[in-house]
């Protein structure tokens, strides 16, 4: 077909595209974790770091990790430095978010961690040291008597924290005092 409105350069985009349709196995198919489920996500780099029995894909153009419902303890070792999303949600054995434990696992990417019902009852003062992507935090369901204010109060880029089903008691003020 010729379409004489068109440009050079429309015409031999279309004759690319084209070629590309034709071709055995195109376009690509994603495979990934949640795939069928209507999310977008596709597999990670096959070489790239992975816990065990954890998922580690790309989900809304972001690089996911998905440890939920493993019976963990504590963050999995062995978590992509570039993570972006870590989902620990169901992991009834964390019950404590120490110091500097991101920092500490070189998870400093991060813009969203999924922490719901994981019995999680203390949170250091500077558990999200240096996470300055971090835009939600998710805390739901957890044993929470106090909100740890102190641990969130350089995260200006927080935008979204759930802290719903929690036995909240006590909301300390932060203050911070200046030299």
């Amino acid at each position: 077909m010729d379409f004489p409105w068109a440009s050079a350069r429309s015409r031999h985009l279309a004759a690319i595209l084209l070629v590309l349709l034709a071709q055995p196995g195109w376009p690509p198919t994603c495979s990934g974790a949640g795939a069928g489920a209507g999310a977008s996500a596709s597999a990670v780099d096959a070489d790239a770091d992975c816990p065990s029995g954890c998922a580690c894909v790309w989900r809304d153009g972001k690089e996911t990790t998905e440890c939920a419902d493993l019976g963990l303890d504590a963050i999995p070792p062995g978590v992509a430095p570039g993570t972006q999303v870590l989902d620990l949600r169901g992991n009834g054995g964390i019950r404590e978010l120490g110091g500097r434990i991101f920092l500490r696992l070189g998870l400093t990417n991060l813009q969203k961690i999924f922490l719901q019902d994981c019995s999680v009852s203390s949170v250091g003062g500077d558990a999200f040291a240096r996470l300055t992507n971090l835009v939600e935090l998710d805390l739901s369901g957890n044993q929470l008597g106090e909100v740890p204010s102190v641990a969130w109060s350089q995260k200006m880029a927080l935008m979204r924290l759930k802290m719903a089903r929690n036995p909240i008691k006590l909301i300390r003020r932060y203050y911070k005092v200046h030299k």
